[in-house]
């Protein structure tokens, strides 16, 4: 099965997945450092750096019989140093506002 990863990060999700027999097709990290270490994890998928709001939905609808993986914004709930958030509202609204 094929899966889509927004917010990708560093892809340890999408690393999970791989290793059980899922094939990603193509994230999307906001990170250019995460970005760039999820291209050279997996390179069978292509790694787009940007703001999820800004990606065209018609680019994730472009792959048949997927799946979307998102992972939360793992500073949204770190217990150390300051909390600051780049969005607004929940990943899962951001989601469904851009691609559904």
């Amino acid at each position: 099965m094929d899966f889509v990863d927004l917010f990708s990060g560093a892809g340890g999700l999408s690393e999970g997945l791989s290793e059980a027999g899922f094939h990603c097709l193509f994230a999307n990290e906001i990170n250019p450092v995460y970005a760039r270490t999820f291209a050279g994890n997996h390179r069978e998928a292509k790694v787009t750096t940007a703001d999820i709001r800004t990606i065209d939905a018609d680019r994730i609808r472009l792959f048949p019989d997927h799946f979307i993986l998102y992972g939360s914004m793992a500073e949204q709930f770190a217990q150390v140093g300051i909390r600051c958030s780049t969005t607004t509202g929940t990943d899962y609204r951001i989601v469904n506002q851009t691609i559904c």
